[in-house]
């Protein structure tokens, strides 16, 4: 506990430029949680260390120069990703990732503030993010977006379009996860082994899939999307990963649109 002040007092005269150590108790509690925000990138990552004997001050220098790192690695992931980023004509998308990103890396306080993410992500991912913090949450968001990204891609630019446009004509306005809607569109035709060119699913389609899904029941379902997933993702694993978490709520989704005739509406 002492050398753990004696670095929050360093840097409280770092940050108010050696004319004093008396800050707000708001500004003390964000520099307190910017020191325990470096050690915990030692401490609680895979690879990292455990507590122990180890010098506070030098897990967190190691920390921080973690953190400067991942600020790196963020900005080389982010713009590969720019170089061919799509919207598809959403506007959350466009605006959390085209617009609002660039300002994380231009205000991000690594020395002062770093477990603040700053943006609100108002895009929503496939996977939770809740329990990160700052750069990692970032990071950890921009990898889902790459992912996303380059599965979109994987299917022609005006497909993608019908099969969002079909889903909802208001879907540039929509809060919604775009390849969540390509991939429950994929799955049916999958299900009812239709080639994915026929877009259209009819009445007699939207019937037989809802007697197939009943007849599989929620878990056989969520073993059989699993496995079409595994097709549509090969040979990428990570990719089959991220969209795999969606694989649960898709498959009760389609069990409940079965049982009261709405299947079309998530399709």
């Amino acid at each position: 506990m002492e050398e753990l002040y004696a670095i929050i007092s360093e840097l409280t005269k770092k940050y108010t430029g050696g004319d004093s150590t008396s800050v707000p108790y708001e500004v003390a509690e964000q520099l307190a949680e910017a020191v325990c925000y470096c050690i915990d990138e030692i401490w609680d990552h895979p690879g990292g260390l455990v507590p122990g004997n180890q010098e506070v001050r030098g897990v967190y220098e190691a920390g921080r120069q973690k953190v400067l790192h991942k600020v790196v690695e963020g900005q080389q992931l982010y713009s590969e990703i720019m170089k061919d980023f799509d919207a598809y004509g959403n506007r959350t998308l466009r605006e959390t990732i085209a617009d609002g990103m660039p300002k994380f890396f231009l205000y991000y306080d690594a020395d002062y503030n770093p477990q603040d993410h700053l943006l609100t992500l108002d895009y929503p991912i496939l996977q939770p993010l809740e329990e990160l913090q700052g750069i990692d949450r970032i990071l950890a968001y921009l990898t889902c977006i790459d992912l996303e990204q380059r599965f979109m891609k994987s299917f022609p630019r005006q497909y993608v379009l019908n099969v969002v446009r079909n889903y909802h004509q208001s879907y540039p306005v929509l809060i919604v996860n775009l390849p969540g809607i390509l991939l429950r569109n994929l799955l049916a035709h999958l299900l009812l082994r239709h080639p994915l060119w026929k877009m259209e699913l009819t009445p007699d389609d939207y019937e037989n899939l809802a007697e197939l899904i009943q007849r599989q029941g929620r878990d056989n379902l969520q073993l059989t999307l699993y496995h079409h997933l595994q097709t549509l993702t090969d040979p990428s694993k990570q990719l089959f990963q991220y969209l795999k978490s969606a694989l649960p709520d898709i498959a009760a989704e389609f069990t409940n649109g079965a049982q009261h005739a709405c299947l079309e509406r998530m399709v």
